[in-house]
């Protein structure tokens, strides 16, 4: 059951929903609480008139039902930290609502970021957070969380370790640097869903010399994540940085988001594009899949908005021998070279070829595709060795634009009499997972 609040409706009508919720049973209990008021840098209205500090609103929150899910879009963070004074003074808090949320979302709007307590971590706006299971903040960009004549103060994120020790699922979006997340992930050793979007960051940590003990510091220790099953890395640097510190021998599920929207990119274009031209995927990649020791157990790879050479993509999928599912979403390849590379065999004694596992395919957004390409899937698919079970491949709306209607569907039948499963997403399919994807 889910319940919606926006500040332009008196949250006393909250209160008089809550003997719906309570008798919602044992089913979850979800309250979305957003700001509608527009965007830009809004001011908390004050203590005495802060909507978070409404009776109501408190009341519902320590008196009201028992909440799974509580998610806070477009927060301002003082507005927060009235509410968090509120259950300071609790002398038990573990007895309200507020404490038994499993799992919270912060998503802050645009905003100066206090920097007040002076680095004391028990004055930190998350530190009394609850001891959710599932968390999910997002914060203001770096240039927009301070105003000039504060450049220089230290910003610093300071969740309690206790806290962090809970999570199962973790979701990151942030452009503030590498050295404010490392040492958050240095205590999330339980994590089992990591996602981390880094706003396309226009350096390299290698580029940083104020920062760098930092970096060494944690490049000495690692950062080990026993437990985490499934990996997305959102808007990285190219260079793909925050590889090199991590360790995850558990993973099985790997997605790579490179896409890069020019709103956020205050750099030189070209310089962008040359760099990314000459940053390797299997570099940063295999180094860090061997460390951890997850190669032989990797089933899933997904690759969005990366322009690869078709020789860059087969090193790489030449050394995932258990990879089972593949997607690949606005990748630039030649994907006729690609597939028929992945035909030939590995070794010649045994005849396995690249993917020889490969169950799930999926290619979308690929406005550049041939029939060709699909006819290279076809000779792949019919490789000596090729696999013990089928080949399914997923096609996006727009990647069959690209066909046009008649070579698209003739190709595609012809896979299909192969014994090919081929299916085309429906649009509404294809949209939410668009919206999903985000920038």
């Amino acid at each position: 059951m889910e319940q919606y609040s926006t500040w332009n409706r008196p949250v006393r009508g909250l209160w008089q929903d809550c003997g719906l919720a309570n008798r919602a049973g044992g089913h979850p209990k979800t309250l979305k609480v957003i700001d509608d008021w527009g965007d830009g840098d809004l001011p908390c209205l004050g203590e005495t008139r802060c909507p978070l500090r409404s009776l109501t609103f408190l009341k519902l929150l320590t008196d009201g039902p028992t909440l799974d899910c509580l998610c806070f879009y477009a927060i301002n963070v003082e507005c927060l930290r009235h509410l968090l004074d509120h259950f300071n003074a609790f002398k038990d808090p573990a007895l309200t609502p507020w404490y038994s949320v499993r799992s919270l979302e912060l998503v802050f709007r645009t905003t100066e970021w206090p920097v007040d307590y002076d680095g004391i971590p028990s004055q930190s706006i998350f530190f009394p957070l609850p001891p959710a299971t599932s968390l999910k903040i997002s914060l203001p960009w770096f240039t927009e969380c301070i105003v000039p004549w504060q450049r220089e103060v230290v910003l610093s994120l300071h969740i309690p370790p206790s806290r962090l020790a809970c999570l199962t699922s973790l979701s990151f979006e942030v452009n503030w640097g590498l050295k404010f997340v490392l040492p958050v992930l240095r205590h999330c050793q339980n994590l089992q869903d990591l996602e981390l979007d880094f706003g396309n960051p226009t350096s390299s940590y290698l580029d940083s010399t104020q920062d760098l003990p930092i970096y060494e510091r944690f490049l000495a220790s690692g950062i080990n994540l026993p437990k985490l099953r499934k990996l997305r890395l959102s808007r990285q640097h190219p260079y793909l940085d925050i590889l090199d510190f991590l360790t995850a021998p558990a993973l099985r599920n790997m997605n790579l988001h490179f896409e890069i929207g020019e709103i956020y990119y205050e750099g030189d274009e070209e310089q962008r594009e040359l760099e990314e031209a000459a940053a390797s995927l299997e570099k940063p990649l295999f180094p860090f899949l061997q460390r951890s020791g997850c190669i032989a157990s990797l089933r899933s790879l997904s690759i969005y908005g990366r322009t690869l050479s078709s020789d860059e993509l087969i090193a790489v999928f030449s050394k995932l021998p258990a990879l089972t599912h593949l997607s690949l979403t606005c990748v630039d390849t030649d994907y006729e070279m690609l597939w028929d590379a992945a035909a030939q065999p590995l070794d010649a004694s045994t005849g396995v070829c690249s993917l020889a596992r490969l169950e799930s395919l999926e290619m979308k957004r690929l406005e550049t595709i041939s029939t060709d390409d699909l006819q290279a899937i076809g000779r792949f698919f019919k490789a000596a060795g090729r696999r013990q079970g089928r080949l399914h491949v997923t096609l996006s709306p727009s990647s069959m634009g690209a066909l046009g209607s008649l070579g698209g569907t003739a190709i595609i039948e012809r896979l299909r009499s192969m014994g090919i499963p081929v299916d085309v997403m429906p649009w509404k399919r294809w949209s939410n997972e668009e919206s999903e994807a985000g920038p």
